[in-house]
């Protein structure tokens, strides 16, 4: 199975648990520097720099479900609730 289900609400209250699953898929390796992603001071080159240096946050909860109807005609799949 070459996907892997990441729900926005778990990455957010249970970061290092998200990610050092997500890491575990990948067959990557745990680094701390996973939960401080937003203090890096490399250089990002993205449309939405200033996102990148944000520390994770709730305000986007369920905010996924505006783009329900996308989500499964990509995946072919009723996503539910």
């Amino acid at each position: 199975d070459d996907l892997m289900r990441v729900n926005y609400e778990d990455l957010v209250s249970q970061p290092r648990e998200t990610v050092s699953g997500l890491l575990e898929k990948l067959g990557e390796a745990w680094d701390e520097r996973c939960l401080s992603f937003n203090q890096l001071t490399n250089t990002v080159q993205t449309a939405s720099v200033w996102q990148v240096r944000e520390p994770l946050h709730t305000r986007s909860v369920g905010r996924w479900s505006n783009y329900r109807r996308f989500f499964e005609e990509a995946f072919g799949a009723d996503l539910g609730a």
